[in-house]
């Protein structure tokens, strides 16, 4: 459904108010993933404003892991990437584009994330 996507900027500031546009809506979203760690740190300050209790009245997912997110009460849910392979990769990637030149065919690589599910995803309430 486009009206449960909301464009945050990857701002702190940018998950607090989508995660209020969500939360306050007439048929509220019973988990809401951010895109980034940032806009993670606003939506929660939003559930906490809001007084609502995660998991148990709303779930939270981040794409991107951090090592602080093992710190948070709920220990928050996330998508980890493998970010120092891919920076690897892509510095490979580049110096052998430079070093080939400019006729060397533009290189696609799928990394594997790894969903690391704590304790800020629950089942729907009831």
């Amino acid at each position: 459904d486009p009206a449960l996507i909301v464009h945050g900027h990857f701002e702190i500031d940018g998950g607090h108010d989508g995660a209020r546009r969500l939360l306050t809506a007439a048929a509220p979203p019973t988990m809401i993933v951010t895109a980034n760690n940032l806009m993670m740190m606003g939506m929660m300050r939003c559930i906490v404003q809001l007084g609502l209790r995660c998991p148990s009245e709303i779930s939270v997912l981040s794409i991107d892991d951090v090592p602080w997110a093992e710190g948070f009460t709920p220990r928050l849910s996330a998508v980890a990437q493998p970010v120092r392979e891919m920076g690897r990769r892509v510095v490979q990637l580049l110096a052998d584009r430079i070093e080939q030149g400019a006729e060397k065919p533009a290189a696609q690589r799928l990394f594997q994330p790894q969903l690391r599910m704590r304790d800020s995803v629950g089942p729907p309430p009831r």
